[in-house]
């Protein structure tokens, strides 16, 4: 099993699944409330940094499309992070 074999790929793929879903429904306007823009923003940042980390531990055969698509994936992220901020509403 790939699971077995490499258990932090399968963490990654599974914040980056939730934080698609959760991004998915807030851009759907099904949920509006700012803990789902959060957690969304978490994951995929989380899901980034956790394979930028694999990535400098162990390298893959294809370690520089991961660094490239995690790094780009970290930046959307706190970009998403700082725009959501930006436009909130106070409480």
């Amino acid at each position: 099993m790939a699971v077995q074999q490499n258990p932090p790929h399968c963490v990654e793929l599974i914040m980056l699944v939730l934080a698609m879903v959760l991004l998915s429904l807030a851009l759907l306007g099904l949920v509006r409330e700012w803990p789902y823009f959060v957690l969304s923003f978490s994951f995929a940042m989380g899901a980034a940094v956790s394979c930028l980390v694999r990535e400098a531990i162990a390298p893959s055969p294809n370690a520089s499309v991961a660094q490239v698509s995690a790094t780009v994936l970290l930046l959307l992220s706190c970009y998403g992070f700082l725009d959501w901020f930006h436009h909130a509403q106070p409480f």
